[in-house]
């Protein structure tokens, strides 16, 4: 049986609709979200976001294991845990 690559990604993501400061988390977190917006940005004509969010993805990866998608949102986590 031949090994089939997949693709996956990996999100963490911070929902609030309070009022956040996404820059902030930034900062905390050390990098910058892939995605970010704030309540009531608009998503088009008559609809607005509900909550606040900042998102980092890692974009879909191709591999035989899951790990390896991990390992990126790892290392970010870890980086900012020794800075601690």
């Amino acid at each position: 049986m031949k090994n089939e690559k997949t693709t996956a990604l990996v999100r963490f993501v911070i929902f609030n609709d309070l009022d956040i400061d996404l820059e902030e988390i930034s900062n905390i977190i050390g990098c910058k979200p892939t995605l970010a917006y704030h309540k009531n940005d608009i998503i088009r004509e008559n609809l607005y976001r509900i909550d606040n969010a900042w998102e980092y993805s890692t974009g879909y990866i191709e591999t035989l294991y899951i790990d390896n998608v991990l390992d990126e949102l790892f290392e970010i986590i870890n980086a900012v845990h020794s800075d601690m």
